[in-house]
């Protein structure tokens, strides 16, 4: 947790363009300060990080944290450039932070509507229905099978796309 606190805190920093040290400091200049109070709402609205966490890499008190948390809840909705700025920083964190490089969004072969068969076994041709990942993040392809028209899901290994010239 305090390694995934530490990599929201450089990118927030490399975001807002602000040093590390400057963040960590006592200094309140406005750009200062709203980095650090997007790194306390980010760490708690994204990771869940506990305050204690947060504090021991941005020294603060919880009060002052929880202080910075709301303010900047408030600032994000009314404040167009801190709208932009969220949105685009929590992209960035949840494609670098968030997700290992093996729950990346994987892309599949198939499409729906492909007509597929099972070269080994079950050889009947089918059509896609539905494509989907499993909670391991391996693509599952769901197929109806002309034979009897059920559907069945394969791993997308197990199926090869049909050609129909």
């Amino acid at each position: 947790m305090k390694q995934k606190i530490n990599q929201v805190l450089d990118i927030i920093c490399r975001e807002y363009q602000v040093d590390k040290q400057e963040i960590q400091s006592r200094a309140r200049t406005e750009d200062v300060a709203k980095a650090r109070q997007s790194f306390f709402y980010i760490c708690q609205k994204m990771l869940k990080a506990p305050l204690e966490l947060m504090a021991e890499v941005v020294p603060r008190d919880h009060a002052t944290i929880l202080y910075s948390i709301n303010i900047y809840d408030k600032e994000k909705d009314k404040n167009p450039f801190h709208s932009l700025m969220y949105k685009s920083i929590t992209e960035i964190i949840e494609d670098e932070v968030m997700t290992t490089p093996s729950e990346k969004k994987q892309e599949s072969k198939f499409r729906v509507g492909d007509k597929v068969y099972k070269p080994k076994g079950y050889k009947f041709p089918g059509e896609v229905r539905a494509i989907f990942t499993n909670t391991r993040n391996e693509i599952r392809i769901v197929a109806e099978m002309e034979d009897n028209g059920m559907l069945h899901i394969f791993n997308e290994g197990q199926l090869e796309i049909l050609n129909t010239n």
